[in-house]
């Protein structure tokens, strides 16, 4: 009887199961100071191109699909957006912007497009709920990110970047560390 149900639960909750590793258990069996030397650069730049949807068969078809990356994966630039289609992604663009699903905002480095419904979040983001709240996406969605970076990308001081990280809790999945 104990092993009647065993194949029955999805395969992603099995996954997302044995991803669930404690933290401090973790630091406990790796020196997470040390991961950067067992880290092969080509590893981390591939599991940032999924994560990205730059990678071969993980690029936008349609703007359905474009719709779908600017949620999961935040705001991008046009050329950004051209760089995860499969097909004309600034047709693509144009129409979502033509539909009213997706917005241009401006910032420091340029202008990037959101998902319309997520402007406010973006026009607001002095507020420490939503900086944090891109943040985060950005981080889940990237590979080693520095708090430079993200405060040149979103136009935040870098304390403020690095005190609004620190406050990322077990379950945001996100890790500190030097890593290349």
């Amino acid at each position: 009887a104990v092993y009647m149900y065993e194949w029955d639960q999805p395969r992603a909750d099995k996954l997302s199961r044995y991803l669930a590793i404690n933290r401090d258990l973790l630091s406990e069996i790796v020196d997470l100071d040390t991961v950067a030397t067992m880290l092969r650069p080509e590893a981390i730049a591939s599991v940032e191109a999924q994560l990205q949807h730059s990678s071969e068969g993980s690029r936008a078809r349609s703007p359905e699909e474009l719709m779908e990356l600017l949620l999961r994966v935040g705001d991008l630039s046009e050329e950004e957006i051209v760089a995860r289609c499969a097909t004309d992604g600034r047709a693509m663009l144009h129409a979502l912007e033509r539909d009213g699903r997706a917005a241009r905002v401006e910032f420091p480095g340029g202008p990037r497009w959101v998902a319309a419904e997520e402007q406010p979040l973006y026009a607001q983001l002095i507020r420490d709920q939503n900086a944090r709240h891109v943040m985060k996406r950005y981080l889940q969605s990237h590979g080693p990110v520095g708090s430079r970076q993200l405060a040149e990308r979103f136009g935040i001081r870098e304390d403020r970047v690095q005190s609004l990280a620190s406050t990322f809790n077990a379950d945001a999945k996100i890790i500190s560390g030097r890593f290349r």
